[in-house]
């Protein structure tokens, strides 16, 4: 698949999306010149299909199924949004400075985190499984809620999407019970619609 067929497929799912209007500003999707220096900064190259998605979508909340994802984006003026915050936390030097050196499965504090989730769950691309070197994707690993080791998603960011909204299988990886039966009707109906919101700037 080329490069364009996947930029294609980035704006078509954008379009099946609802977009829930933010109080405040919503941060900018980072341009090109600013991916390419963030990668340049943090000497790691970003997944082609995460650039494209994040120049689509831009950081923020994914909804669909009755959960979410989180994704960060480079430079968002929001820390909660802030890729390179998030990865300064698993600096090792850092880790070992605070005392939280080997407090984490070794596959994660070598990742490169991207997103969590409300329950408790982070997201990284390991750069040591390369999946599809012309494209810079990497196996997505996930630390679940209350594990102690991590566990493998997906090949790529896309396939990774692509999971998400597979409620079903999704909610079989990340070990979340989701009832219909038992769940507000209002916030059913919202569930069966994918919503983005934008991470807005903080002042």
């Amino acid at each position: 698949m080329s490069r364009r067929d996947d930029l294609s497929f980035w704006q078509s799912l954008h379009e099946e999306f609802v977009f829930i209007p933010v109080e405040g500003n919503p941060a900018p999707p980072p341009t090109v010149a600013e991916l390419d220096r963030f990668e340049a900064e943090f000497k790691f190259r970003l997944p082609a299909s995460y650039r494209e998605f994040i120049q689509v979508f831009g950081t923020g909340d994914l909804l669909f199924g009755g959960t979410d994802v989180s994704i960060l984006g480079p430079y968002t003026r929001n820390n909660d949004y802030n890729i390179k915050n998030e990865n300064l936390f698993l600096d090792p030097e850092i880790m070992r400075n605070e005392g939280e050196e080997g407090l984490y499965p070794v596959r994660w504090e070598r990742s490169f985190h991207f997103a969590n989730s409300s329950l408790g769950d982070h997201f990284q691309f390991d750069p040591k499984v390369v999946t599809d070197a012309d494209n810079s994707e990497y196996e997505i690993i996930a630390l679940i809620r209350g594990d102690e080791d991590v566990t493998p998603l997906a090949r790529t960011f896309r396939e990774f999407i692509e999971l998400f909204l597979d409620t079903k299988k999704f909610h079989e990886k990340i070990r979340l019970a989701f009832d219909p039966e038992n769940f507000d009707p209002e916030r059913l109906e919202e569930a069966k619609t994918p919503r983005f919101i934008s991470a807005t700037i903080s002042e």
